[in-house]
């Protein structure tokens, strides 16, 4: 005998797991300092700028170490303005007040295609690394 009534129970639940699955996945990090900067509130108000820009000149990602390593392989740090392909034709334009630089950093990765992770370097502090896909 079918039981519906059990399908009404657990259909809630399903949905859920499914709703959180990801979100709170993006660049997940034990790092008290990082996770702290990257759920911190931020004001972005930029147009058709080019990732070099928005990482170097914008206050919301100033003090993070971020790095982008093209398809050629050469790491590029965020000081630095010369991007290679397709990440150096990404032009990007934001307009968003009180969200988190987890929210903008997740919404850039999808929008221009793009990988991100932390990763922790010899001697070094840990760095935001993008990567084309």
């Amino acid at each position: 005998m079918k039981k519906p009534w059990l399908l009404l129970i657990v259909l809630p639940f399903l949905f859920m797991g499914c709703a959180t699955t990801g979100k709170d996945d993006f660049l997940k990090t034990d790092d008290p300092a990082w996770r702290a900067r990257l759920d911190e509130k931020v004001d972005i108000d930029v147009d058709n700028v080019d990732l070099a820009a928005l990482f170097c000149q914008t206050p919301a990602f100033a003090d993070l170490d971020i790095m982008v390593l093209p398809r050629n392989g050469v790491a590029v740090a965020n000081e630095d303005a010369a991007f290679d392909d397709p990440v150096e034709k990404l032009r990007v334009t934001l307009h968003q007040a009180g969200v988190t630089r987890r929210e903008v950093l997740r919404q850039l990765a999808h929008d221009g295609s793009l990988r991100m992770r932390l990763a922790a370097r010899t001697g070094q502090p840990m760095a935001l690394i993008i990567t084309a896909r």
